[in-house]
């Protein structure tokens, strides 16, 4: 990648990052990509606390945004910023995808791209204590933690493959964009 596909790039986020919009696109994003990982291992809370009658609404609905306080608890410190990161990533990703399709750029090669990235990454994002969590699902839970143990990293090196696949898949969005506007 050469300085001028770098600055063609940064130009064209920078487009892509032009009124409030994109960002609330990329905020609301991340957000429910991080409260759908949390949601995952607190499910069985989060269901017994809500059809319980010892609960008001109130404290419900305390109770589902208080899930955003187990990030720490699940996670690795390497855990936590590897599912940040992805949700972020994640996030812009899907800020350029709805600026594509505004744009009538790329459409079906990038979304086949980033959900390439998206589903890695969500193979290899689980808690500390057991792993990957859809992975464990995939193979069941004594063939995980097998399998982790000989992997470097635990259950966290599915979280960087994955995050480094959605990196990739950045970069190559932002070059196929940037390339589409200098070609206008």
């Amino acid at each position: 990648m050469t300085t001028a596909n770098i600055f063609l790039a940064w130009k064209t986020l920078c487009r892509a990052y032009e009124g409030p919009r994109a960002f609330f696109v990329t905020f609301m994003t991340t957000l429910s990509f991080l409260f759908f990982l949390l949601l995952i291992p607190n499910y069985s809370l989060l269901a017994g606390a809500f059809v319980s009658p010892l609960f008001t609404p109130l404290e419900k609905i305390a109770i589902l945004f208080g899930i955003f306080g187990t990030l720490s608890t699940f996670f690795t410190p390497l855990g936590q910023t590897i599912a940040v990161v992805t949700a972020l990533l994640i996030g812009i990703i899907t800020n350029l995808l709805v600026f594509s399709m505004r744009n009538r750029v790329l459409r079906r090669r990038m979304a086949g791209n980033s959900a390439i990235g998206i589903i890695s990454s969500m193979i290899g994002i689980g808690c500390a204590s057991c792993g990957s969590i859809i992975l464990s699902s995939l193979i069941g839970l004594s063939a995980t933690v097998g399998f982790l143990s000989f992997l470097p990293l635990g259950g966290d090196f599915f979280g960087v493959i994955g995050l480094l696949i959605l990196l990739f898949t950045l970069s190559r969005i932002l070059l196929k964009m940037s390339a589409a506007a200098t070609c206008r």
